[in-house]
């Protein structure tokens, strides 16, 4: 098995056909789930499946959007993107749906900071309780919450 030093270029392999960062946290919860998952018995096995399924879930997320989200011109489609963890999806959203602005949130001030340094998208801290999280005042034509 590789070990810990070896996976930023695991993830840059797997990241590099797809054109996103290939940065993950190391307290990225879905990275150390699929890690540590027996159906991928390699570091490049999980590598792979992690951007891989990122990419699926912001396909996904395009034909959705596609079939049932718009906004009048000249405005942007606006999304935010609920829970979203350090970026496992968040980092296909521009590529797959160039045309929506997104906001992630997520309850981990970490994550929160990882998403706008690291891989440049516009985050907000939520709360544990969604009804208490304070919003931006901007109108969202929709909210998403991928879960696995």
């Amino acid at each position: 098995m590789t070990g810990p030093d070896a996976w930023p270029s695991l993830w840059a392999a797997a990241a590099e056909p797809l054109g996103v960062s290939p940065v993950v946290h190391p307290d990225d919860l879905l990275w150390t789930f699929v890690l540590g998952h027996p159906a991928f018995p390699e570091p490049a096995d999980a590598a792979e499946y992690y951007f891989a399924d990122g990419a699926e879930s912001a396909r996904k997320l395009a034909r959705i959007v596609a079939d049932h989200v718009r906004a009048e011109p000249p405005s942007r489609p606006r999304l935010l993107e609920f829970a979203s963890g350090y970026g496992m999806v968040s980092r296909h959203l521009p590529r797959a749906i160039p045309e929506v602005e997104v906001l992630s949130c997520d309850i981990h001030p970490a994550a929160v900071r990882f998403i706008r340094d690291e891989l440049g998208g516009a985050a907000v801290l939520s709360e544990h309780e969604p009804t208490r999280m304070a919003m931006p005042t901007i109108e969202q034509s929709g909210t998403i919450g991928l879960s696995r």
